[in-house]
């Protein structure tokens, strides 16, 4: 684990097949937030001081649901939330059995505890058993080699990157959304993309943009 590999980022932790001490953690690393997101905005009041209305035409009341624009009734409104705590509900119960799967030592008391969105220091993760070792990527790669039976002397070991094109070598970044580069991307498009509503893995509740590296 980098600096971040929270909800998302330690749900793929997860596919270890159940193995002892193969899960690291830099010092500095942010992981937890085992949990499920919808995140939604309504924007309807807002527009109604400008005078604006959405009059989108949809199939049914539902095709619109979660659409920030859209004014409901109380009645819709709660409709809405149960069908998405339903399924934000459903996710939950996979995400909470995965993590058991990959931390077979964990029982439901101690999963329970750590189920809760919270964020914890490398340290803190330790100590509740969602990380095995504290170290670095090269601990890890040495723990890789073992379990692959092989020695140092007949392993190498690629590390791939992106190539930086000329923009970002001018701006001296790299501007990415989610991991995938904005570069060369309309930034409209990319800005729809990262607000259209969906269920996130995400590390509570913090930016999108952030990336774990």
């Amino acid at each position: 684990m980098g600096g971040i590999a929270a909800s998302g980022g330690y749900y793929i932790a997860m596919a270890n097949g159940g193995r002892d001490d193969v899960i690291f953690a830099e010092p500095a690393t942010l992981t937890g937030s085992i949990g499920v997101i919808i995140p939604h905005f309504d924007l309807s009041k807002l527009m109604k001081k400008f005078d604006i209305e959405d009059d989108s035409i949809a199939s049914g009341p539902l095709k619109e649901m979660l659409s920030p624009t859209k004014e409901r009734t109380p009645e819709l409104a709660e409709r809405e939330r149960k069908i998405l705590q339903a399924l934000v509900d459903e996710m939950f119960t996979r995400f909470k059995m995965i993590v058991k799967q990959g931390r077979p030592k964990l029982d439901d008391e101690d999963l329970a505890g750590v189920a809760t969105g919270q964020i914890f220091t490398a340290q803190q993760a330790l100590d509740a058993g969602l990380v095995d070792r504290i170290g670095f990527l090269e601990d890890a790669v040495k723990r890789a080699v073992e379990l692959a039976g092989l020695t140092d002397k007949t392993t190498r070991v690629v590390r791939y990157s992106r190539p930086r094109g000329l923009l970002q070598e001018v701006l001296g970044g790299d501007i990415s959304a989610g991991g995938r580069s904005m570069m060369g991307r309309n930034a409209l498009e990319a800005f729809a993309e990262w607000t259209t509503p969906r269920a996130w893995y995400l590390c509570s509740w913090w930016p999108a943009l952030v990336s774990s590296r």
